[in-house]
């Protein structure tokens, strides 16, 4: 339904300029930290897919159950753009069929259990949805029914900071939180900030 892919760039000059460069000066990238140089986001546009687009992603009512919900597919894919499944901080951070990074070993307790690809959480592997006490499958998960409508999730959030984010949830818009990220992506050489109150990435 959907495919992100993290931007490239070309350039000249020493090795160290490079790695500079391409790490965007981040200590540690890109092994430890993931930085990546913007990227892209790809929907299927085959008329067999038909897509939901919802101006009020809080309700649930009024998603048909045979359509695809396009603000669950942006935030898994953004997900991806974003490190998990691909990056080198997260591959190093497997251990056989399990990923071992710390703060998603903090979240649920364990090493998290990976779907054969080694690229999403198993699926049916459930944490509470960010912010609140209800569980949910997570949003990393290979798979989405149709009908169904996802956020993110505690363990998630847990991912990403194991790939080298600092995620700030600003107060009381938990249940929002991808949705700035759909509408404005703003990064600069230190990091990204989602603005409208909704979700930080610092560097």
């Amino acid at each position: 339904m959907g495919i992100g892919e993290v931007g490239s760039l070309s350039l000249q000059g020493g090795a160290d300029w490079r790695e500079l460069v391409q790490t965007r000066g981040q200590a540690g990238a890109p092994v430890r930290d993931f930085g990546p140089w913007g990227g892209s986001i790809g929907f299927d546009s085959s008329p067999s897919t038909i897509w939901h687009f919802d101006l009020d992603p809080l309700r649930l009512d009024d998603l048909p159950p045979d359509v695809d919900d396009f603000f669950t597919v942006a935030q898994h894919e953004l997900g991806h753009l974003f490190g998990i499944g691909f990056s080198a901080s997260w591959r190093l951070q497997i251990e056989g069929d399990l990923f071992a990074g710390p703060n998603s070993i903090l979240t649920f307790g364990g090493s998290v259990p990976l779907d054969s690809g080694e690229g999403h959480w198993e699926g049916g592997t459930m944490s509470h949805v960010l912010g609140t006490d209800l569980a949910q499958e997570l949003l990393m998960a290979p798979d989405l029914s149709s009908g169904t409508r996802k956020y993110l999730t505690d363990l998630d959030i847990a991912g990403l900071r194991d790939v080298g984010w600092t995620v700030v949830p600003e107060p009381g818009t938990a249940a929002l939180l991808l949705l700035g990220l759909g509408v404005c992506w703003m990064k600069r050489r230190n990091g990204c900030r989602i603005w409208g109150r909704i979700l930080r990435f610092v560097r």
